[in-house]
């Protein structure tokens, strides 16, 4: 039953280091992220540490990883939008270190990049096109 337990924490840190990486990156990049996924990065988090700190039985992440998606998914709508300003915060934690002004110029990279594909360009060109207004911003 052990093995079971160490099996359901590796799959818990393994989806909240995922997921918290997906917002960073996200949001990094310009692409930017959904509130439901940030609310369902912060849940997985927080059973984590439920779990840990009461001393609760892991195989407990068998309902709550289900739950924590479900809840995640459903936080546009109210009441379950109220989890938006812990969502903010944690948002907040995964993006700390990332600078402002290269998320602005990757969201504007990507802007020029969509202008181009939109006006019959190739992706390749785009791709190409953007690299060369946009020097040094990354490769995707």
């Amino acid at each position: 039953m052990k093995i079971v337990g160490v099996i359901l924490w590796i799959i818990i840190v393994w989806l909240i280091i995922s997921f918290s990486w997906g917002v960073r990156t996200n949001t990094w990049s310009g692409f930017g992220v959904t509130m439901q996924t940030v609310i369902t990065a912060l849940l997985f988090a927080v059973q984590a540490s439920v779990v840990g700190i009461f001393g609760l039985n892991p195989l407990h992440f068998l309902w709550m990883i289900p739950v924590a998606f479900i809840l995640g998914s459903m936080s546009a709508i109210f009441p379950f939008s109220l989890l938006s300003p812990l969502g903010q915060f944690y948002a907040g934690l995964c993006c700390i270190g990332i600078d402002r002004d290269v998320v602005e110029l990757n969201k504007e990279r990507l802007e020029y990049a969509r202008e181009l594909l939109a006006t019959g360009h190739s992706h390749d060109e785009a791709k190409r096109m953007a690299q060369e207004k946009y020097p040094g911003m990354g490769n995707s």
